[in-house]
């Protein structure tokens, strides 16, 4: 049996990943803020290393659908030498945007009332 890897598990969500979002993008269906029911077993498990490093229930969400979009493009046909290289750099872009969140959120509280340089959603 094949070892899963992060690689491995982008691949196989890539099918899902691409009727989630034809499905999502169709009239009449719910928005892209409410989280489909049908998470894999691995991403329910992802999902829940997320929350547990800070993430909220968005964050976690937004997540598991960058990762099946990165999945989505990975699986299609190589059209240049650098192609997958050139996605794996911009995808661990969006995924390091994600993963400051949490930090960036404890990082803001810490300022005394008023006095933050920002604000943060919650």
């Amino acid at each position: 049996m094949e070892e899963t890897t992060r690689r491995t598990l982008l691949r196989s969500a890539a099918l899902a990943g691409a009727a989630v979002t034809a499905v999502a993008a169709a009239p009449g269906t719910a928005s892209a803020s409410t989280p489909p029911c049908n998470w894999t077993k691995e991403e329910r498990e992802d999902r829940e290393r997320v929350i547990n490093v800070g993430f909220t229930d968005a964050e976690a969400d937004a997540w598991l659908h960058l990762n099946r979009g990165i999945a989505a493009m990975l699986a299609l046909p190589v059209i240049h030498p650098s192609y997958n290289a050139e996605v794996v750099v911009l995808a661990h872009g969006l995924q390091e945007k994600l993963m400051m969140r949490p930090s960036y959120r404890d990082y803001v509280a810490q300022w005394p009332q008023g006095a933050a340089p920002t604000t943060v959603p919650e």
